[in-house]
């Protein structure tokens, strides 16, 4: 593969899957939630067979291969993601998250169907097939406090208008008056 000098950092979340250093944000398809209500209705269909019986296996099959259309897409999402991520960038950045810890939450329906760990580790074997680097951040890094001109710590997210470090200037305002 081609050498190149882009770098990506990437943040996972739920509303996007994947917002990019780019400034490019990625839907979360939420594979689960669109194949949910098919699934609510089989599985419920399945408990009502009789243990043992062939049309029980049957249904069985039919829930099984439901989650199965579940895990493909999925899979076939982060494929192509992570493919193109790598591809496009020499090294890739994402925050370590606590996936097991986060899915404790009221959210963790949400964090499963997104499947970061997963996506992660695709890009990780990817990077190291085609000689490419992938860097986690430690979650508790202060990245949100730390001023982008300098690298100085604020104490507050450096990201606000007014709270630059102490030293750097600050890109003047322009006073655009409709009088």
């Amino acid at each position: 593969m081609a050498s190149t000098r882009a770098e990506v950092g990437i943040d996972l979340g739920l509303t996007h899957f994947a917002t990019l250093s780019t400034g490019e944000k990625v839907a979360n398809p939420r594979w689960l939630r669109q194949r949910q209500k098919a699934l609510r209705r089989a599985q419920r269909s399945l408990s009502r067979r009789q243990k043992g019986s062939t049309n029980r296996e049957k249904q069985r099959r039919k829930v099984a291969k439901l989650h199965a259309r579940v895990a493909d897409a999925r899979r076939d999402f982060y494929h192509q993601l992570s493919a193109r991520l790598i591809r496009e960038n020499q090294a890739a950045v994402a925050e370590d998250l606590t996936v097991a810890g986060l899915g404790r939450s009221h959210l963790a329906k949400s964090i499963h169907d997104a499947g970061w760990s997963s996506f992660v580790a695709m890009l990780e074997y990817k990077a190291a097939l085609s000689g490419r680097r992938v860097v986690k951040i430690g979650r508790w890094h202060p990245s949100s406090q730390l001023c982008s001109a300098c690298g100085q710590r604020s104490g507050r997210r450096a990201w606000a208008p007014s709270r630059s470090a102490p030293g750097v200037a600050r890109p003047a305002k322009s006073s655009t008056t409709g009088t």
